[in-house]
């Protein structure tokens, strides 16, 4: 069965250069026919043949409080823009693609529903009952696994509680994609394992740089990271255009912590986006029209927070 893989581009930060580079290293690590769509304010710019640009779909309003990286992702839950069908994975654009994505999709198959990634340790979605009324697991949005038919309330559900609250007021859920979709798929919703698929700060980022480089020294630990499929780079601090101009030992600040670059292998993988040629697999051993008068904006930032900590990275 054919994969369809998604992924969400707006404004002006990501070029159509990443859209390809991220298409190429699925097609490259694939072991199954893949269907590459992406959804963009600009569905016919100068992409590959490979990939399918379409335009948003139409929302309610656009919140006050909510921002366009919210707003915008949750296009993926649209009725009838992509094949209701076919297992899905989402991608974010800041995400290395290391391996087969038709393992993540292996796992939709077992358990069904929605998988996103881990955000917290506590793994609550296993329990059969939430721990108080209302309660969800929170997810990561930036790697999932889904069949759109399953979820398209999710979009639903967004555009009727935009058109409740005329007063602008936004309740917590509302304020980012993660907790909106881990709240609408509250009940079906799983996370990967890590050896399937990781947060970059939460895998390789650490607070104590002797605990890091015990963990990256534990034999499971570098097996796990060797057959992980997916590393995504949530943080302003690490996204592509940064981190391709990065060199090994460079400092960077992460959340008020200041980071040791040590990981150039995923320094050459988005350079060869720039590039505009096949990504390597990083860390491998050895081989829209949206609703009237709703335009997308420019991407925004979150500054840097919190007590200052020497963080080191290992690979």
């Amino acid at each position: 069965m054919d994969i369809q893989v998604v992924c969400v581009s707006w404004g002006t930060r990501y070029g159509p250069e990443v859209v390809n580079g991220l298409c190429r290293a699925v097609r490259a690590r694939c072991s199954r026919p893949v269907r590459f769509v992406c959804i963009s304010d600009r569905p016919a710019a100068a992409y590959d043949p490979g990939v399918d640009g379409r335009p948003f779909p139409a929302f309610a309003r656009l919140l006050p409080s909510v921002g366009w990286g919210c707003f915008l992702k949750l296009s993926i839950f649209a009725p009838n823009l992509l094949d209701p069908d076919l297992p899905t994975i989402y991608l974010d654009l800041d995400t290395i693609v290391r391996g087969d994505i038709a393992r993540l999709t292996d796992e939709l198959t077992r358990h069904g529903g929605l998988l996103m990634l881990r955000n917290h340790m506590t793994p609550t979605w296993r329990l059969p009952f939430p721990l108080w009324p209302g309660a969800y697991y929170f997810g990561n949005s930036s790697v999932m696994a889904f069949r759109p038919g399953e979820f398209t309330h999710i979009f639903e559900r967004f555009n009727e509680a935009s058109l409740e609250d005329a007063r602008g007021r936004v309740p917590g859920h509302l304020r980012t994609d993660d907790r909106f979709i881990s709240r609408a798929a509250r009940g079906r919703l799983r996370v990967f394992s890590t050896g399937l698929a990781v947060k970059f700060a939460q895998e390789y980022v650490s607070a104590w740089p002797a605990w890091q480089r015990v963990k990256s020294a534990l034999p499971w630990v570098r097996r796990r990271r060797r057959d992980q499929v997916a590393v995504t780079f949530a943080g302003s601090a690490f996204k592509p255009e940064r981190l391709a101009m990065v060199e090994p030992g460079e400092v960077l600040h992460h959340k008020g912590r200041r980071v040791y670059w040590a990981t150039p292998e995923f320094s050459d993988y988005f350079r060869a986006l720039r590039e505009e040629i096949t990504p390597p697999a990083a860390g491998r051993p050895a081989a829209p029209a949206c609703a009237a008068g709703i335009r997308p904006g420019g991407p925004s930032t979150r500054p840097a927070g919190g007590r200052s900590a020497r963080t080191r990275i290992d690979p």
